[in-house]
């Protein structure tokens, strides 16, 4: 129970850095997938398998708030969990940077050909607001930028907790 409460209290840290922080920046930074990234690093690196739980939940969020590039983002972050999950258990390896890098392409990959197909169908009854090439931009800058947060965020933990070792 402890657990489930320090998850979600770090999932509302997260989620009002992101929305607050990143979405503030000038484009390529605003794309930055930062809920996902220290949600993939919880469970990749430290093995905390509940933290995949914190991707379909920004999902829940992003849909309630209406804060979403693409409707539906409850389904596509659902799938891009269950990516994660798997992807984390039968694919990479566990603490290791390339690992952890694996896991989150491989999760924002899934996040964005889900959300392009929901795209292909608000295109084919015409109630889309976004350019296609504005769409691929924002999907391709955010895997850039979620390689480049979780590259600091990993080499920063690692660093801090090597210090702390006696």
């Amino acid at each position: 129970m402890i657990r489930l409460i320090g998850l979600l209290l770090t999932f509302a840290a997260i989620f009002v850095v992101e929305t607050s922080l990143f979405t503030s920046l000038p484009h390529p930074i605003s794309t930055t997938p930062f809920v996902i990234v220290i949600a993939i690093y919880l469970l990749q690196a430290r093995g905390i398998r509940a933290a995949v739980l914190i991707i379909p939940l920004h999902g829940i969020l992003l849909d309630g708030l209406d804060l979403f590039l693409i409707p539906l983002e409850t389904i596509s972050y659902s799938i891009g969990a269950l990516v994660a999950f798997g992807a984390s258990h039968s694919l990479f390896s566990n603490r290791s940077f390339y690992g952890v890098t694996g896991v989150t392409l491989s999760t924002l990959g899934s996040l964005g050909v889900i959300e392009l197909l929901i795209y292909v169908n608000m295109v084919t009854f015409g109630t889309v607001d976004l350019s296609l090439e504005t769409f691929l931009s924002i999907s391709l800058w955010r895997a850039f930028t979620g390689v480049g947060v979780l590259f600091v965020i990993y080499s920063t933990v690692r660093t801090v907790r090597r210090i702390m070792r006696p």
